[in-house]
């Protein structure tokens, strides 16, 4: 099965693995949703130029794409970069203050790296992508106010 959102309204799907490329139609707004491969995911990342996050699909990892913020053309990290947090030729900076990040530090959605906890929790709590989201379900589990599914749903964002 795959699970995934509507992309209109939002709603959980799911669909059979033979339905994969294929267009279904969402039960809650009624518009026809293609059922996307399990592993061509979108992931945020940040602009080495100027910082804005830009999104990119896993297959198009380790490629050229513009940004969106600046134009300017920049290379994307690599699945193994991306894992590690560096970059080719470059040390890592806190997507925040722009300062050397930490490697230990950085964001489970994202993957944004931080110098400091300070910053990692303001990301957080500004983050446009879902971040602070992810951050409040897994609060929630961690002292017991919610169960797994909510963290499945938490996990799509």
């Amino acid at each position: 099965m795959i699970n995934f959102l509507c992309r209109e309204c939002g709603c959980p799907l799911c669909a059979g693995d033979g339905n994969m490329g294929k267009n279904i139609r969402c039960p809650e707004c009624q518009k026809m949703v293609p059922v996307p491969d399990p592993l061509d995911v979108l992931i945020t990342i940040s602009c080495p130029e100027c910082g804005a996050p830009a999104q990119v699909r896993s297959t198009g990892l380790g490629r050229r794409m513009e940004c969106p913020g600046c134009k300017q053309s920049i290379l994307t990290p690599t699945p193994e970069e991306l894992e590690s947090g560096t970059t080719r030729g470059s040390v890592s900076r806190c997507a925040v203050c722009g300062l050397k990040a930490n490697p230990e530090l950085r964001c489970s959605h994202c993957h944004a790296r931080f110098c400091s906890e300070a910053c990692r929790a303001q990301h957080l709590k500004s983050a446009p992508h879902g971040c602070a989201m992810t951050a409040l379900v897994t609060i929630l589990v961690a002292i017991g106010l919610v169960g797994g599914s909510l963290t499945f749903l938490a996990g799509l964002f």
